[in-house]
């Protein structure tokens, strides 16, 4: 049986989100959804390249972003947890993606301890998708490859509660630590 405090994660994502926010993680390129199978690779001085794959409902997909400014964090949601906080408005494409990982240590081989929500179409009106496998009916594995330096990878693959499948790569090129 596990135990989750949901106020800490929800606490730790505000925090996470209000200390990237105050960092400039606004700067982005975006491009608009692709037909399934597509991608793109990652551009030079990106801090961050996110990769999507919706599968199911009518925004299936995929969807490439770049962050210009550091959108991955260790240690400032917690210590010991593994953050990302991304957000921009914009009318279509990811607008914003918040992941939470308490125990990063232990996502090494993957992990169901952690939460995250993808965010397509505008900031305000858009629709969101949450992962969380400590919620009922919503199933997913984080995978973190990280070392401790400037680097990381975080891999997502995921069901909401509705059903829907997302997959989420995010290749973290700069990493704020506390």
């Amino acid at each position: 049986m596990k135990v989750v405090n949901r106020g800490t994660r929800l606490g730790a994502l505000l925090v996470l989100g209000l200390i990237t926010a105050a960092c400039g993680t606004l700067g982005t390129t975006s491009s608009p959804p692709s037909s399934p199978g597509s991608s793109s690779s990652g551009s030079a001085g990106a801090a961050a390249d996110i990769h999507v794959e919706v599968k199911g409902g009518p925004l299936f997909g995929t969807y490439d972003q770049q962050a210009t400014s550091p959108i991955c964090t260790s240690g400032l949601g917690g210590e010991g947890a593994f953050g990302i906080q991304y957000s921009v408005d914009q009318p279509q494409g990811i607008s914003s993606l918040q992941v939470l990982i308490p125990l990063a240590v232990t996502a090494g081989t993957g992990t169901d301890n952690f939460t995250a929500t993808l965010g397509l179409g505008p900031l305000v009106g858009g629709t969101t998708f949450q992962i969380d496998p400590n919620t009922e009916g919503s199933t997913g594995t984080a995978r973190l490859d990280y070392d401790g330096g400037n680097s990381a990878t975080v891999t997502i693959e995921g069901e909401t509660a509705q059903g829907i499948g997302v997959s989420i790569r995010v290749e973290c090129h700069q990493v704020i630590q506390a």
